[in-house]
């Protein structure tokens, strides 16, 4: 076929040359879209990775992974966005956008109430996308840990992502994941040893918490940096027991040889925070990272009983009417003191 065409899935066939295209733009020189991002260039996901084409050359591309995640007492679709790109000499045509516009009644067919985006693009903003969601950094020196009555735990590398999985599914608020999700993402993005190509952020490394050999809580470490001579570890998620992740973290930080660790914390995780505000720490505030949308106004009861039912009015989606309401309501539902997700980083990044 000559000519632009799209929108329109990827076939099995295509998805080499969709992967290329997103490295070229986000990964030229090391070339690891893919091996980073399993579960998003899957063959099976290909119907929702979403291309315009010129001939045979694929010139502009939009990701989306679709799942589901637990906040709280509400279970929620979830459709993140990602790998937004077009070739540098097809850009200012509106492919991207004609992309996302495509793709909005797509996914309230598919039923994702939550739009979540990794990005702030005035792009994503006229279709409705706003910051949402808070979280509290914690900068947490080892010292003011050793100084808590933490309980003696043993540590060790988990053993397998079912030690994981299982201390996660109990935590209230989580990504819904699958046994194949784990498997394929804990490696590629380094928490485990690989079972397949190594992805190249292996070393960031997981860590559990044991009490005897009953595994209580679970650590999945970032990349430790230095600043100045200063070493810090931050922590991309956490589960269980919250003064066993707190006894797992001093012992990560010896570990690692950091002084300092940067912990993320949900507002509304009154016990971990309570810990470490008696170890004399406080929060700094931050958005969670990139922007966010309702789609689907039913999934979100009113969260106060002087609320009135959410609704977007009858205007089609994406339009400026739509995307206005639709900006309103994730700000309302979304913002400082509304509903709380579960950090959207880490495994859980698209």
């Amino acid at each position: 076929m000559l000519g632009l065409h799209g929108p329109r899935g990827t076939t099995a066939m295509e998805l080499a040359a969709v992967v290329a295209l997103c490295d070229a733009i986000f990964a030229p020189e090391t070339r690891h879209m893919g091996p980073v991002f399993p579960t998003l260039f899957a063959p099976s996901n290909g119907e929702w990775l979403r291309t315009f084409w010129d001939g045979d050359r694929v010139v502009s591309h939009v990701g989306v992974w679709l799942g589901r995640v637990q906040a709280g007492e509400r279970t929620l679709g979830v459709a993140h966005i990602g790998a937004v790109c077009t070739l540098p000499e097809y850009r200012n045509r509106g492919l991207a956008g004609a992309l996302l516009a495509d793709l909005l009644p797509r996914l309230v067919a598919a039923e994702a109430d939550l739009l979540l985006i990794s990005g702030h693009r005035r792009l994503y903003q006229s279709l409705g996308a706003r910051p949402f969601g808070v979280l509290l950094r914690y900068r947490v020196p080892r010292q003011a840990l050793e100084d808590l009555p933490l309980p003696r735990l043993g540590t060790r590398v988990p053993r397998g992502v079912d030690e994981l999985a299982g201390l996660q599914a109990v935590e209230p608020y989580r990504y819904l994941r699958s046994a194949e999700d784990w498997s394929l993402l804990a490696p590629a993005k380094g928490y485990l040893p690989p079972v397949r190509e190594p992805g190249p952020l292996q070393g960031m490394g997981s860590l559990v918490a044991v009490d005897g050999e009953e595994p209580v809580a679970y650590l999945l470490l970032g990349r430790p940096r230095r600043e100045g001579d200063v070493g810090v570890l931050p922590v991309d998620e956490f589960g269980g027991e919250r003064l066993g992740v707190l006894a797992a973290l001093v012992q990560a930080m010896e570990l690692r040889g950091a002084a300092l660790a940067e912990l993320r914390v949900r507002p509304g995780d009154v016990d971990l925070r309570r810990y470490l505000e008696a170890a004399g720490l406080r929060a700094e505030i931050q958005h969670q990272q990139g922007t966010g949308r309702i789609l689907r106004a039913c999934a979100f009861p009113p969260l106060h009983p002087w609320d009135p039912d959410p609704s977007l009015p009858a205007a089609p989606l994406g339009s400026g009417e739509e995307a206005d309401a639709a900006a309103a309501l994730t700000e309302r539902l979304l913002g400082p003191g509304g509903l709380e997700l579960p950090r959207n980083d880490g495994l859980n990044y698209i």
